[in-house]
């Protein structure tokens, strides 16, 4: 290719994306809109939710107006009724948004057949401030969004409520993933997703690496939290996690899992445990690290950690935790833990290991871990309270690990910090200025 050639090429490909550029926009949607999506950048004339899902494209804004609306069912088990035919970019998401100080509801009776909304084979899309519910049933797989064979996608401010009355152990989930990467859930409510068995969850997550799960209020679920299938390198901080059986539930199958992080969120009045690891196999799960974490029970139940090692679970550190009030502040089957120091552990609990209990001078005696752990009133502000801020201290005394991690145990190490769903909201603000776009 000559030189002038090429220059005239990078000239027309300039002008091309600059225009394009200027072609993305925000739409709008209603429960009742009909116009083309050619029309719909006045808010007087808003499309359907279908047309914006067919249409939307890199940059644009999609406002969703309050309401009500029935997408029917997915086309099959492994789709939404709502999921954007489309792509963004880096840079250039696509957003679906709720119309400021409105609420747009996704009525979510799917039954077998996939999830209300979400997002499959398409990247870089956001989801923000939607409510929904799913169908109260006791039987069926359900799942109100579906994230699967995606990456880069956000979802902030919702509300969701699962299904509470599920009798038959299926699948009951209000998120469930599958093959995605770079998934972001920030500032959401997520709750009642309740049945019989470790499949009514919140999240019930499979091949899912780079999840990040940060200031969610995640309650009154089998399990909070489900990793279940060949998942590695998700993070939970910041969230308020409580009345599940069960917070956290790491259950390694099929193949190899590492490098997770739980830190700085609140568990209160988990039943069962409020983090538990559950090998099942020859799979290996390497590499936990659960600190600056405020554990509590109102009375003395449940489990602080649950390490029950079927399969080859190694690395996992335990430091810079209160745990509170546990019938057992860990049970511990195995070898899992790689290192386990600088934690408080107050109220009138006991260490198991192997079949034997003891208190904290047992546990010491018997293994390699917690020689700098306390056993000191946490001294929190409103001790049997129901909200984050109730577990903030009227002390913090610097006895934490240090170094390169906090020198405060718990998940307050300030009192500053945001944990949990505010109504304020995750950062909403609008794209960065579309670049680099296609025609549409």
């Amino acid at each position: 290719m000559n030189v002038k050639l090429r220059s005239i090429i990078l000239i027309l490909s300039s002008l091309f994306f600059y225009a394009n550029g200027l072609l993305a926009d925000e739409h709008y949607v209603a429960p009742n809109g009909n116009s083309p999506w050619s029309a719909c950048n006045d808010a007087n004339y808003p499309c359907s939710a279908t047309t914006a899902m067919d249409n939307a494209m890199a940059g644009d804004i999609v406002y969703f107006r309050g309401g009500s609306y029935d997408p029917g069912n997915a086309t099959s088990w492994d789709q939404n009724s709502l999921q954007p035919a489309h792509s963004g970019t880096d840079g250039n998401p696509i957003t679906f948004k709720a119309y400021p100080a409105e609420v747009p509801f996704i009525v979510a009776n799917q039954g077998f057949d996939g999830g209300a909304f979400g997002v499959c084979q398409q990247d870089w899309i956001i989801w923000d401030g939607f409510h929904s519910r799913a169908e109260q049933t006791s039987y069926g797989i359900r799942k109100v969004m579906y994230i699967r064979d995606a990456e880069h996608v956000i979802i902030r401010n919702c509300l969701i409520e699962g299904n509470s009355i599920n009798t038959d152990g299926q699948n009951n989930s209000i998120i469930s993933t599958r093959a995605v990467n770079y998934l972001t859930v920030d500032n959401c409510k997520f709750y009642n997703a309740y049945g019989p068995g470790y499949n009514s969850t919140a999240f019930l997550l499979y091949l899912t690496q780079f999840l990040t799960i940060k200031n969610c209020n995640i309650y009154g679920c089998y399990i909070g939290i489900h990793e279940k299938e060949n998942n590695s390198n998700n993070t939970y901080h910041n969230n308020f996690i409580h009345d599940n059986v069960i917070g956290i539930g790491y259950h390694p199958v099929y193949t190899n899992w590492e490098n997770f992080i739980c830190k700085n969120n609140i568990f209160i009045n988990n039943s069962s445990a409020h983090v538990e690891i559950l090998g099942t196999g020859a799979e290996s799960f390497d590499g936990l690290k659960i600190y600056n974490n405020t554990f509590y029970n109102n009375v003395g139940q449940g489990t602080g950690f649950a390490l029950l090692d079927d399969g080859i679970v190694r690395n996992v550190e335990i430091f810079n935790n209160l745990v509170v009030n546990s019938n057992r502040f860990c049970r511990h089957f195995a070898n899992e833990i790689a290192y386990a120091d600088y934690n408080n552990f107050f109220g009138n609990g006991y260490f198991w290991l192997s079949g034997s209990v003891g208190d904290l001078a047992w546990w010491r005696n018997n293994t390699d871990w917690d020689d700098n752990s306390v056993e000191s009133d946490p001294n929190f502000i409103n001790q049997g309270g129901t909200s984050p801020a109730d577990y903030k201290r009227s002390i913090y005394t610097n006895n934490g690990r240090g170094g390169s991690y906090a020198s405060v145990m718990g998940a307050y190490i300030t009192g500053n910090e945001i944990i949990g769903f505010t109504p304020e909201g995750a950062d909403n603000s609008a794209p960065a200025i579309p670049k680099g776009l296609g025609i549409h």
